[in-house]
């Protein structure tokens, strides 16, 4: 199994999403779709599954200040489900469209925004 490492830096302009929602909506249970745009209170989370093609792949995070994991991401690779990582993203204080950038070596990416109150 790949190496998986955790950064923890500003968020930066540079995004793979061409569009992002309108505004931002509370999780509805784990989220599974990139682009997508969160409202968090402080203390909440954000469940994100991050499907890799290959089960070898590590991935990176980047969490915009304000922002933290709970704790190291959880692999999995069960029969009825694909390779994935499960991020549990804590919003720690307020801010508006905190961004979060996963890049793994497959070339997988997800991102999202988080506006914390």
């Amino acid at each position: 199994m790949s190496l998986l490492l955790l950064a923890c830096a500003p968020a930066t302009d540079e995004t793979a999403c061409t569009s992002w929602p309108d505004a931002a909506v509370p999780p509805d249970g784990v989220t599974e779709e990139s682009c997508g745009w969160y409202a968090l209170s402080v203390g909440g989370h954000l469940y994100a599954n991050v499907y890799v093609t290959d089960p070898d792949a590590g991935c990176d995070a980047v969490l915009a200040d304000g922002l933290t994991l709970n704790a190291e991401p959880i692999f999995s690779n069960m029969s009825d489900d694909s390779a994935k990582w499960t991020y549990d993203i804590v919003a720690m204080s307020a801010g508006n469209g905190l961004h979060v950038d996963v890049t793994c070596s497959d070339g997988t990416r997800f991102e999202a925004r988080i506006d914390v109150e």
